[in-house]
């Protein structure tokens, strides 16, 4: 084994722990930036203009909104294709409106050589801009990835011709021009982000005569009004939808229907992870951007972070991660399929909000809490708890939405099932998160976020003390060969002075110390035992009163 500095993190109130302070790394779905690179982010501009548009981009604007920067953010292989639901139709009128996905921009697909598969070269040329690389087909079908859009091309087995270009439009309606079969090229793409869309008919008319508004957050923002297009179809900018309006239209008449954006599988989130680790930058927590289908779904993207997580912690990365669980069953469903799931280093956070993007669309959009809920550890010091009310209310939190099946938001069950939930509170305005809670056991001092994050830093700042101790010399008393008095009490107070100044006076924890063992034979093992206790702050969850009226002159 090589010299280290090695921790045994023991839960109990003698302690010892693990990392830094306020820095995340989002990961999730996104229409530009590289798959597996991470961007450090300062700025709203420099964010939308790295990664463009999607659920990353908006989970790390609220971040920035919240705390400030930076923000890590690292876009996840996108494996599995958005949808759209059917169309609801609500008013009197006989018009239909269908729904489909295209690339947000224009996308050019040329033959730069021809020939069968394999040989064949290509290129792509996306809104517009010069063609990039020239990339050699391989054997068979392929697969093309469209960067800055969540579009996949097919080139179907065939023998291409030098120059033939194929051009999807915003319509997804696919041009050739050249030698070839316009269907050779084929298209699949997922809208940019989650919307709840509804279509506002606003004057009455068939094809290029009736007028339309959209809102792609239910209402909460709308477009101009807009006329209906005389071919049917019309794509709604920068989002990858595209509407095709049938028949004659009726004013006052609506037509809604959701999205779902791309997807990602356990794998996609284990090699995102490992990149993430191995990041050169460093981070103290991982949010996951998106849910799994159901809450069985989220148990194993849940085991895929905790494996995550241990591994980062073997490699001396003191790190914890937030997962999203879909509220999409009653909550004895969630409960009974997480009841066996156990992780000392997963926040599961479950519920939607009414969340305000603060983009320059501020669509207002369903999101999980885990949302605000990130954007608030960003903010305040390790010690602090999530839920604290006297730090205010989540911003940009407009409403919470009731419990799948019920009528109104109550986070008592998933509470105590070790959820991290959000919450009204009586005579506060706003709203706020119940508290941050990690899925450790019951009764785990690692059962809140706070106290998690406190051991993490803690581990940091103690090895960061100790390491330059590695390999150098240390005095043993020579008639029992135990470590000098000297020695042990100069090491003592050099891991004191760092725990205190770092993590006692900075109000994160109650206080700290630090104890060699005096009693170990340490010239046989060259291992020198260490105990280091950390004194946690006592987070009030309760405040009890006994109020009554007093006669002043009962004492006299």
């Amino acid at each position: 084994m090589l010299p280290n500095v090695n921790f045994n993190v023991q839960d109990s109130l003698q302690a010892l722990p693990v990392s830094n302070a306020n820095s995340q790394i989002k990961v999730g779905v996104c229409s530009d930036g590289i798959v597996g690179q991470v961007y450090q982010v300062s700025t709203t501009a420099t964010l939308t203009a790295s990664l463009g548009q999607g659920p990353l981009v908006e989970a790390a604007a609220i971040v920035l909104d919240a705390a400030g920067g930076p923000v890590l953010c690292l876009p996840i292989n996108p494996s599995s294709f958005g949808s759209a639901s059917s169309v609801t139709h609500t008013g009197t009128g006989t018009g239909t409106v269908t729904v489909s996905e295209a690339p947000r921009v224009p996308v050019q697909l040329k033959i730069v050589a021809g020939g069968a598969s394999g040989t064949y070269t290509y290129a792509l040329s996306v809104n517009g801009s010069v063609y990039g690389p020239t990339v050699t087909s391989a054997a068979g079908a392929n697969t093309v990835v469209v960067p800055g859009t969540l579009t996949t091309l097919t080139l179907s087995d065939q023998t291409y011709t030098t120059g033939a270009v194929w051009t999807i439009s915003v319509l997804g309606v696919i041009t050739l021009v050249g030698t070839g079969t316009v269907g050779w090229v084929t298209q699949q793409s997922s809208p940019l982000d989650t919307y709840a869309a509804v279509i506002n008919i606003i004057a009455t008319g068939g094809l290029g005569a009736g007028q339309f508004q959209y809102s792609m957050d239910g209402n909460n923002t709308t477009s101009g009004t807009i006329l209906i297009p005389s071919g049917g179809a019309y794509a709604i900018p920068n989002t990858g939808v595209v509407v095709t309006f049938s028949g004659t239209f009726t004013a006052l008449d609506a037509y809604s229907f959701t999205t779902t954006t791309a997807g990602f599988n356990a794998t996609d989130v284990s090699n995102a992870g490992a990149v993430a680790i191995a990041s050169p930058i460093s981070w103290n927590w991982l949010h996951l951007i998106g849910e799994a289908s159901n809450s069985s779904g989220a148990v194993t993207i849940g085991g895929t972070l905790d494996t995550l997580m241990t591994t980062a912690f073997m490699a001396y990365i003191f790190v914890f991660s937030i997962l999203e669980v879909p509220n999409v069953e009653i909550d004895t469903t969630i409960l009974t399929n997480f009841v066996n799931f156990v992780s000392y280093r997963v926040s599961a956070a479950v519920g939607y909000c009414a969340l305000q993007s603060p983009l320059a669309t501020s669509r207002v959009e369903k999101r999980n809490i885990a949302w605000p809920y990130a954007g608030r550890l960003g903010l305040i010091p390790p010690g602090e708890s999530a839920g604290w009310v006297g730090r205010g209310a989540l911003p940009r939190v407009q409403a919470l939405y009731p419990n799948f099946g019920s009528t109104t938001w109550d986070p008592t069950a998933l509470d105590a099932g070790r959820f991290t939930t959000g919450r009204t509170i009586q005579d506060e305005a706003g709203f706020f998160m119940t508290r941050g809670n990690m899925m450790a056991p019951q009764g785990s001092q690692f059962a809140r976020v706070q106290d998690r994050r406190v051991m993490d830093v803690a581990c940091a700042i103690t090895r960061a003390a100790e390491l330059p101790y590695l390999e150098g010399n240390m005095r043993v008393d020579p008639t029992t060969g135990f470590i000098d008095p000297r020695d042990a009490s100069g090491f003592e107070g050099v891991v004191n002075s760092a725990l205190k100044n770092q993590l006692v006076n900075t109000k994160n924890a109650s206080g700290a110390s630090v104890a060699v063992d005096r009693t170990t034979d340490i010239l046989d093992t060259n291992n020198l035992p260490v105990a280091v206790s950390i004194v946690k702050l006592v987070t009030l969850e309760q405040i009890t009163n006994n109020i009554g009226f007093s006669n002043p002159a009962a004492g006299a």
